[in-house]
């Protein structure tokens, strides 16, 4: 199978439209992922939060690349949902030519070949070379061949997606289930500060159950020394588990931490109230909460596999080893 090559030139019209932001409007702040998940919706700021007025925005279907971090596959194309955000100034944001089918062209986004030829595209400062970048020569396969090509890749980000959505809604769930069983302990068990039921320190020659990072993120095992500021070690009383996932459940805490210095962080662990059931108690409520972290690591092997599926079809496609309607036919039927 030999494909027609076009130069990027004449497949991209770079778009720099930028807006005057008013100061009591909300925008949609959106930033770049390594692809393929592209741009992500960053959160939402009044105006007068960003800095200076004149802002550039992406439009639903553009191409978006960041002319920074080359090798971290920081492009994508611009969801719906994303259409009119607000994005860094960094960013390169280009129209597809009308007679691209646009799908093809995101499917074409996942290839090897298109990451070397953007890593070849940058400058010694590793900044992208746009005039390089638009000389890259894609292939342009007749347009009922990009269909079938676009088919593929709207069947496996189907399937992508419908596993993020299992993903998402575990993670509700288990936030529910968690808030829910911390508030009855605390109606119903007297609290007590942390330190009664543990030591808390940073000695680096102890193995800890449970880090307290210095973002009040708690960890089970012990993170980069730089990030590591705080060990716990429970008493008998207390399961290591059940800790952990309390500490996981004080947004409180966590919201305050990056304003804390080690010291008064220490202190804001040492005294954090603790309503501490029996031992049985704790390890059930640890239990039922780690098979929701079981569901979702399942969930996450499962969507790497669909990635590498996905990466692997789109390589053979594009290389010409395997024709497009039978590898649409191999997804179906699988």
């Amino acid at each position: 199978m030999k494909w027609n090559k076009v130069q990027l030139y004449d497949v991209l019209q770079l778009s720099e439209i930028y807006i005057s932001l008013l100061d009591l409007s909300q925008y949609k702040y959106a930033t770049l992922s390594p692809y393929p998940h592209g741009l992500l919706l960053e959160g939402k700021k009044m105006g007068a939060d960003f800095r200076g007025k004149q802002h550039q925005i992406a439009r639903a279907g553009q191409f978006v690349i960041s002319s920074l971090g080359m090798d971290q596959h920081l492009w994508g194309i611009v969801p719906p949902e994303l259409d009119e955000a607000v994005i860094h100034r960094s960013y390169a944001c280009f129209n597809i030519h009308q007679d691209i089918n646009i799908n093809y062209f995101a499917a074409y986004l996942t290839t090897k070949q298109f990451s070397a030829d953007v890593s070849a595209a940058r400058t010694r400062a590793g900044q992208l070379f746009m005039m390089q970048f638009t000389n890259i020569r894609m292939p342009n396969p007749p347009p009922e061949e990009q269909q079938q090509i676009a088919e593929i890749w709207k069947y496996t980000g189907s399937a992508l997606h419908h596993t993020a959505q299992e993903y998402s809604t575990i993670v509700e769930l288990k936030s529910d289930v968690e808030t829910e069983l911390f508030r009855n302990l605390s109606s119903s068990v007297e609290s007590k500060a942390l330190a009664s039921w543990a030591t808390i320190g940073c000695d680096e020659a102890v193995e800890y159950p449970v880090y307290m990072t210095a973002n009040g993120q708690p960890r089970k095992e012990r993170p980069q020394l730089s990030d590591a500021v705080i060990g716990i070690m429970p008493n008998t009383e207390m399961d290591g588990q059940f800790l952990y996932y309390y500490l996981e459940n004080q947004k409180q805490l966590q919201k305050t931490s990056n304003n804390l210095p080690q010291h008064s962080l220490e202190r804001a662990i040492e005294t954090l109230p603790v309503a501490l059931p029996t031992l049985y108690e704790q390890r059930k409520i640890a239990t039922l909460l780690h098979q929701h972290d079981d569901a979702l690591h399942k969930l996450e092997v499962e969507q790497n596999e669909l990635q590498y599926l996905t990466q692997g079809i789109m390589e053979l496609v594009f290389s010409g080893e395997l024709p497009s309607e039978e590898a649409l036919r191999l997804l179906q039927n699988s």
